[in-house]
């Protein structure tokens, strides 16, 4: 019992080994670690978004620069840019707004029983405006890395003279099994739930699908695939989606692509 005891807190270790800093595991779903203070990072994110009710496509774009304030702290600004086209028509439009995001650790997963972290992130734009907010639990065991993210989201949006607002509850959530020499294989899961401004019901969308990240010392990579599997919607909604998935708020398939680079 003892020799295994100390088998399983050799793996964990091991995996612990190929964090670099506070590389990604997955896209969606975020983790405890944090930069060393003083330590930068430059982040690049793609997230192609593609199939609703109507011809959807779409592209959404973050570059992010991240630094250590402390030993538990870390604050990141982001430039965001989106990209759609939808419709019969077939018609785009743009949109950019500004982010900034802080995240303190407060238990390690490896050290203490779990992982846990608090994160906040105000966004702002020519069109919106969101607060977002995650409690983040994660843990290292046997080779293998597991999070989950409760999250958070209240948004405003601006246009044509009105404003709208929404609820956001989202539940991410990951795991990745270590296959050495920096590579981590697994599966990732999303379940977002929107509350319309009247405080009404509109969905609950489900995804899930494959992650990929590998680690070096100077850089690291994620990649993921999503697709809906099943949404939960409001008779208005399911009537408008004609299908057991949400093709009016979500789209049917949703990809991230991450690199993150030390400075």
């Amino acid at each position: 019992m003892e020799k295994a005891a100390r088998m399983l807190c050799l793996l964990s270790v091991t995996v612990s080994s190929t964090v670099v800093a506070d590389e990604r595991h997955f896209t969606f779903t975020y983790e405890s670690a944090v930069l060393p203070r003083l330590e930068n990072e430059i982040e690049l994110w793609i997230t192609p978004r593609a199939g609703r009710r109507d011809y959807f496509l779409g592209f959404d774009y973050r570059l992010e620069f991240e630094r250590g304030i402390a030993d538990r702290l870390v604050t990141a600004l982001y430039f965001n840019f989106s990209h759609q086209t939808a419709g019969a028509a077939h018609n785009t439009s743009t949109d950019w707004s500004f982010s900034n995001e802080w995240k303190y650790k407060v238990l390690d997963p490896v050290g203490d029983p779990v992982g846990l972290a608090l994160y906040g992130e105000i966004t702002g734009g020519p069109h919106q405006l969101d607060l977002e907010t995650k409690l983040i639990l994660d843990k290292y065991f046997a080779g293998f890395i597991a999070a989950l993210n409760l999250v958070t989201e209240y948004g405003w949006e601006f246009r044509d003279g009105k404003t709208t607002r929404d609820l956001r509850l989202e539940a991410d959530s990951g795991v990745v099994y270590s296959l050495g020499a920096g590579f981590f294989l697994g599966l990732e899961g999303r379940n977002e739930t929107i509350i319309s401004s009247d405080g009404g019901f509109e969905s609950s969308a489900f995804f899930a699908g494959p992650v990929f990240s590998y680690a070096a010392s100077a850089w690291w990579g994620t990649a993921t695939l999503l697709p809906q599997l099943g949404a939960i919607q409001s008779t208005d909604l399911a009537a408008a989606s004609n299908s057991h998935l949400d093709l009016v708020q979500h789209e049917r398939f949703v990809a991230r692509l991450l690199v993150g680079i030390h400075l």
